[in-house]
């Protein structure tokens, strides 16, 4: 399912399953300790943090939708970002977890069973309410914009939708791909298209 879309031919390849595999050690690496318990990492008490149920609703809402439309692979590749972000992050609510694990469930229903009863859960996963997704976690004050040197792309940067252009400006410039190409140069002229790309025109 992972390889991409069901109705397309796709060789088989055993390291196509390499990716899915680590997937799977990860979730439960981050979810479950050595002692076999929940892991130190899942709190179960106070709020998820903001940039968690960001994340989490993302998940949730494109599992979600790519389950209806029978996009598996594009399902299992949302909850690989997710557990790449869970794997970055200080901790994650236990409830956070326990939402991921039904996302996983209908792709890895062993595990996801296995995982479901060691975190606390009873019965079956299966027979838990699908999780729901809120719009309002799904807003965003941060747009990705281009950064050019001279009209060449030189990366890309998460910038506030407020930010002036001196603010975007300042951020391209720390960037360190921007960095090299405008070391020994006197900044000309700078083009701003707010929410899409800056230009710095240097020589």
């Amino acid at each position: 399912m992972f390889m991409g879309p069901l109705e397309d031919m796709k060789p088989w390849k055993s390291q196509g399953i390499e990716g899915v595999f680590r997937f799977l050690k990860k979730i439960w690496r981050e979810f479950i300790g050595q002692d076999g318990k929940p892991s130190p990492k899942l709190k179960t008490d106070g709020d998820e943090t903001p940039e968690n149920l960001k994340i989490l609703h993302q998940t949730i809402k494109k599992v979600t939708e790519d389950l209806e439309n029978i996009r598996f692979n594009t399902a299992i590749s949302q909850m690989m970002i997710f557990m790449n972000h869970v794997t970055k992050a200080d901790s994650l609510h236990i409830d956070s977890a326990k939402k991921l694990i039904q996302l996983v469930a209908p792709f890895a229903p062993h595990l996801a069973e296995e995982v479901w009863e060691r975190l606390g859960e009873q019965p079956s996963v299966v027979k838990a309410e699908w999780p729901s997704y809120d719009e309002g976690f799904l807003v965003t004050d941060e747009v990705q914009i281009g950064l050019l040197v001279n009209g060449k792309p030189r990366g890309e940067a998460l910038v506030s939708k407020a930010a002036t252009e001196e603010e975007v400006l300042d951020l391209a410039k720390s960037e360190e791909k921007v960095a090299a190409h405008l070391d020994g140069k006197t900044i000309r002229k700078v083009i701003y298209v707010p929410g899409k790309i800056i230009n710095i025109v240097a020589n």
